[in-house]
């Protein structure tokens, strides 16, 4: 979350080409069930959005920076890492106390983030793959405005800038 405020803020600052502001990224819209959102059931993302029926959806970049800045859910996507583990949780023989040791101690592994902001929560719930994330923070740190055109708006009374 963190790191989608420090792009917004290299933006606003004009310190990240102006290509930027049209970049699009990928994730998955799962539409809401209807059912009001509130902060005692928020983490119920089974009862509360369609999980069976996403669809990937392109979104500008600042869409998702105001999305993961004014979060009203923001939850990692986490697995176990060894799949033989990971069926012997979901088999449904394992107490509730065994599951949670055997989760504690074992490797996993970051996949994604569900999340969506205060503004759109009863609309639905967005699902952005951690490798989008990690592509995205790359372009960032790769960065580099080498030229800056500017020319005076006078509606605006302040120069726009197009940076290369």
């Amino acid at each position: 979350m963190f790191g989608f405020y420090i792009v917004r803020k290299l933006l606003e600052a004009n310190k990240l080409t102006s290509d930027f502001s049209s970049l699009k990224l990928e994730c998955k819209v799962y539409p809401s069930k209807g059912k009001p959102i509130t902060l005692m059931n928020n983490h119920r993302f089974n009862e509360n959005y369609d999980l069976e029926n996403p669809t990937i959806e392109k979104r500008e970049l600042r869409f998702f920076i105001n999305q993961f800045v004014h979060s009203y859910i923001f939850s990692p996507i986490i697995s176990v890492v060894d799949k033989d583990i990971e069926t012997k949780i979901d088999d449904g023989s394992l107490m509730e106390d065994e599951i949670i040791e055997i989760y504690d101690n074992a490797d996993k592994e970051l996949l994604g983030v569900f999340f969506n902001s205060d503004n759109n929560k009863y609309d639905s719930l967005f699902e952005m793959q951690i490798g989008t994330i990690r592509k995205l923070f790359k372009k960032v740190g790769k960065c580099n405005v080498t030229r800056i055109e500017m020319k005076y708006d006078e509606q605006k009374e302040d120069y726009k800038s197009v940076r290369f």
